[in-house]
């Protein structure tokens, strides 16, 4: 029997469940030790849900494909939305902020010492996640306290320095949603410690309505800079600023995005208010952009310009949602992922990056919802790596085998080797047969994960250069008003 679930809002968006007694996790192992002397590589997975939903349930995320492979996999729970990344601004409060990402180094401090009982090596851990889970195992890398808590990463689809990430702070305006009046924050908190949970979500959902939300802000509460940072802050300066100096644990990477990400920004869930048929290009401005342009000229050209790259002189309209998809892909996701794989190779890091491809039946997405479109989601490689309640029976050779042997491949031969790559010439078959070389600044290889593997470079190439550039002249137009 499965423990509860963090409070956290339903999938419905606007149901309240969960428990305040959720920081449990899951062990899954091919062996005891009493069948096996040799211990395995272990998998500790962290989920996604914007950092206010989910939970590491089996019926979410089943172990099956993975432990299949000689893995030890662990599913975490974490503390979500207020209840896990409150900040108030008195160190003496209490409540710093992390508190969902303390609950995760916990976790990893438990399987350190505990996995051995399971058949797993402590001495061979990997942290992997998808979304917001991506966004944790990055953070990871670079909090000091995790020093030694694993040896390697998987950063699916998410990283800290995504819009969603670091998001601007309603905590204060939470508190005074409830009628507190107080200024003092050791009061403030004791007044939201009094609030039911279930009222707690609900307000949670108002206090950041979609009218103050920029591009790609769809999350509530989410992590934050700990200042001025204390002994057990998780992280203390700004995630760029640490992955430019190569301030992080420097451990094998394997990182990358899904091909259409940007297809989530079609689900209302998402609150994003750019409709498909955008007029103000302003609004397609991120807000760490936008904080670098000082006049409302600037503010126009540089909307201007990112609707004129992306639409080439159309209109948007439902008639050209590809333009509408791959603009969300990119300044949601892949401009950030990428970027960071940069920062890593940057300081001579082994990274494997990737692109997602696989288009089937058992796409998550589509698999949950029963929606059809057509190309690779956002959260579609989950139900390639995990058994879900609505997995059908996977038929030999069909396109969905071949895309769960191709991931639970890759992802456990990560974990085994610190290399996806079979370990030896032998271990190659008829769908993984070709070698994935590793990125660098000067050969920046990826995978196209496909039914067909293609290695490829310069992942979304046009694209990221665009992005790239467009923060050079904001930092140029940022320096020369100042």
């Amino acid at each position: 029997m499965e423990s509860d679930a963090c409070f956290a809002v339903n999938s419905d968006m606007k149901t309240p469940g969960g428990n305040e007694n959720c920081l449990f996790l899951n062990v899954y192992t091919p062996y005891l030790p009493e069948e096996h002397a040799e211990l395995l590589p272990v998998m500790v997975w962290i989920h996604g849900g914007k950092f206010h939903q989910g939970s590491s349930s089996c019926e979410l995320f089943g172990p099956e494909f993975l432990v299949a492979k000689d893995v030890v996999l662990v599913t975490l729970n974490y503390r979500l939305g207020y209840f896990g990344f409150l900040k108030l601004n008195d160190p003496e409060a209490g409540a710093p902020g992390n508190a969902g990402l303390k609950d995760q180094v916990q976790a990893l401090r438990w399987v350190k010492h505990n996995i051995e009982f399971f058949c797993g090596d402590k001495n061979n851990i990997t942290i992997f996640g998808s979304s917001a889970g991506g966004a944790s195992v990055h953070l990871m890398t670079l909090s000091p306290l995790t020093k030694g808590l694993f040896h390697k990463a998987i950063i699916q689809s998410g990283v800290g320095l995504c819009p969603w990430a670091f998001q601007i702070r309603k905590d204060y305006e939470l508190a005074r949603a409830f009628g507190c009046k107080s200024n003092d924050d050791k009061q403030i908190l004791k007044f939201l410690q009094q609030i039911k949970p279930q009222r707690f979500i609900q307000q949670e959902q108002s206090i950041f309505p979609v009218s103050q939300r920029m591009v790609a802000e769809i999350c509530t509460a989410t992590p934050t800079v700990e200042q001025p940072p204390l002994l057990g802050s998780f992280i203390s300066k700004k995630p760029e600023c640490q992955m430019a100096t190569g301030n992080f644990h420097h451990v094998p990477i394997m990182i990358g995005v899904n091909r259409n990400e940007g297809l989530s920004f079609l689900n209302a869930k998402f609150f994003q208010k750019i409709s498909p048929q955008f007029i103000d290009n302003t609004l397609l401005i991120p807000r760490d952009l936008r904080n670098m342009l000082r006049t409302d000229q600037q503010v126009k050209e540089f909307g201007d310009k990112i609707k004129e790259f992306y639409y080439n002189g159309d209109c948007p309209s439902l008639s050209n949602l590809d333009k509408y998809c791959d603009y969300f892909t990119d300044v949601a996701f892949a401009q950030k992922v990428q970027l960071t794989a940069k920062y890593y190779a940057k300081h001579k890091i082994p990274v494997y990056n990737y692109c997602i491809s696989l288009d089937t039946s058992i796409n998550g997405e589509r698999l949950r919802h029963g929606t059809e479109y057509k190309g690779t989601n956002h959260y579609d490689e989950i139900t390639y790596l995990f058994k879900t309640p609505e997995t059908p029976c996977i038929i030999p050779h069909t396109p969905e085998a071949i895309g769960i042997h191709i991931m639970t491949t890759y992802w456990t031969n990560f974990a085994k080797y610190s290399n996806p790559n079979p370990p030896t010439p032998d271990d190659y078959d008829a769908y993984i047969n070709i070698e994935w070389k590793p990125y660098t600044l000067q050969e920046p290889f990826y995978m196209d994960i496909d039914k067909k593997l293609s290695l490829k470079q310069n992942l979304f190439k046009d694209r990221m250069e665009f992005w790239d550039q467009l923060y050079v002249e904001a930092s140029i137009a940022h320096s020369s008003l100042r």
